[in-house]
């Protein structure tokens, strides 16, 4: 899982066409000492995990933070961006939004001590993001609101260990962005709602045995441009990353017509507790109409959890492709798709969904 910082480093074969098109050969090869190291790191810290495991009692709850917003402001398909005291403000108040923040707790089975909180919301990690924090943090690394609640809970909680994964926040920002000050606010206020959580009773057990699945399917991508379009596409010359990624595919695919993909490669995972939650782990950046539609269908009970296992773009609903924008259509350059996913990509992922949830082996 990630929280999808916009403040950390590259990593081979994610975004592959970020920065326009593929990455001048020194850089590159920078990019793929870091992920070598980073996956080293991975595996190291997860063999010490098993290594130190005991037992322990696990319960969840979920409580409510509300600083998420729904960041497609429409007029005329545009985004409208407004900036005020340094503060980057783009949010639709009547665009869907899910502010639960389900937690769950781990206390040591002998001494019952706090060891571990485990939280997900669903918005993007971008309280940075903004005049402000673009002139102080340019090619800066930073866990953004989701580190720093993390660093929050656990000075609070100082034998614990705080992880934060991501909901289904795809077309979801912070109400207010724009430098550390700004993230610091919307961490204390997860830090906040998880102290006021812990003096509660009501938290809900978590028994194993968990029985789990793993769901794989494939989304399918509108038809290809005509030649005509891709030879237009591969011309375009305009000061774009945009353009530029939009135009580096078109060359590949006129160049290389049979390797072009058909579809999205999308996975669904499921952790089913003998008592307790579905943890649900959903690839991509998967927006909040999936989240709402999920609840409404299976219950409070399943617990979605988005940017996990491998993250192939935006996973936009029906909705969203209708009404166009950024998610729906110009993120697919970055990711090495030339055109966007086809309506029915919605029902697609919910049967995905129903599978991993209903029949877990």
């Amino acid at each position: 899982c990630a929280t999808h910082t916009h403040w950390a480093p590259h990593l081979t074969d994610l975004l592959p066409n970020i920065y326009g098109g593929p990455l001048p050969k020194v850089q590159q090869k920078r990019v793929d000492a870091y992920t070598n190291w980073l996956k080293d790191r991975l595996v190291e810290v997860s063999r010490r995990a098993l290594e130190n495991r005991r037992l322990s009692d696990v319960s969840w709850t979920i409580g409510r933070v509300g600083f998420a917003v729904n960041r497609r402001l429409e007029t005329g398909g545009q985004l409208i961006r407004d900036e005020e005291k340094g503060l980057m403000v783009t949010w639709n108040p009547n665009g869907p939004v899910d502010h639960d923040l389900p937690v769950l707790m781990v206390r040591d089975a002998i001494s019952h001590a706090l060891t571990a909180i485990h939280f997900t919301y669903a918005c993007h990690n971008v309280a940075l993001t903004g005049a402000t924090a673009i002139s102080g943090f340019t090619n800066s690394i930073h866990g953004d609101w989701a580190g720093l609640a993390q660093e929050e809970i656990e000075q609070r909680h100082p034998d614990c260990v705080a992880i934060c994964t991501i909901g289904c926040g795809g077309d979801q920002r912070p109400v207010f962005c724009g430098g550390v000050a700004v993230a610091e606010k919307h961490a204390h206020e997860i830090a906040d709602e998880v102290d006021r959580l812990l003096d509660k009773s009501d938290w809900r057990a978590v028994s194993s045995p968990v029985k789990t699945k793993m769901v794989r399917a494939k989304l399918p991508l509108e038809e290809l441009q005509p030649r005509d379009d891709l030879q237009r596409f591969a011309g375009d010359q305009r000061p774009s990353a945009n353009v530029a990624a939009r135009a580096f595919l078109a060359r590949v695919r006129l160049a290389q017509p049979s390797a072009t993909p058909a579809d999205v490669p999308f996975v669904v995972q499921s952790w089913r507790f003998l008592n307790g939650p579905v943890m649900l782990f959903l690839s991509g950046e998967v927006c909040i109409d999936y989240q709402l539609r999920i609840k409404r269908k299976f219950g409070d009970g399943v617990w979605p959890i988005a940017y996990a296992n491998s993250t192939p773009g935006y996973i936009v609903s029906k909705r969203m492709l209708e009404k166009g924008g950024y998610e729906a259509g110009n993120s697919q350059f970055y990711y090495g798709w030339l055109r966007p996913l086809k309506p029915e990509v919605e029902e697609w992922v919910m049967d995905a969904v129903a599978d991993a949830v209903e029949s877990p082996k």
